[in-house]
């Protein structure tokens, strides 16, 4: 049996820009973070992830352990990146893609992380 993630993470990452697009027919939600101190070459053999609200944020945060061994958080405050968790691509599991380039500066051989099968989790007492 997997143990259950508990996340660790003491600060985290806004997202400079983000979008939902597609791969095929799975829903992609790009988030560009050009101050992501992680390496992001590495490749990834494992994740765990936990969705987590904070009320004085008022934000849903992703927070995401790579190789079991690095950890950090992605803050979806409300009237900012949070508009993205409001739409129907929510519903379904998601592949979420983390970049240090801007969208504009994006190139097919950048390196940036990949999550497949990333599910949304609702927090009930969450006001949105």
């Amino acid at each position: 049996m997997q143990e259950k993630y508990e996340p660790t993470v003491t600060e985290g990452y806004y997202p400079e820009d983000a979008g939902w697009t597609t791969n095929g027919r799975n829903n992609v939600l790009l988030v560009s973070i050009p101050i992501f101190s992680t390496e992001i070459h590495k490749s990834v053999t494992t994740f765990d992830y936990a969705w987590v609200f904070n009320v004085e944020l008022d934000a849903y945060i992703l927070c995401i352990r790579v190789n079991r061994i690095q950890e950090f958080a992605v803050i979806f405050q409300k009237e900012h990146a949070g508009q993205l968790l409001k739409g129907s691509e929510i519903t379904q599991p998601f592949s979420f893609v983390i970049t240090t380039k801007s969208f504009e500066e994006l190139e097919e051989d950048d390196s940036y992380y990949e999550f497949p099968s990333i599910e949304f989790t609702k927090y009930n007492k969450a006001p949105w």
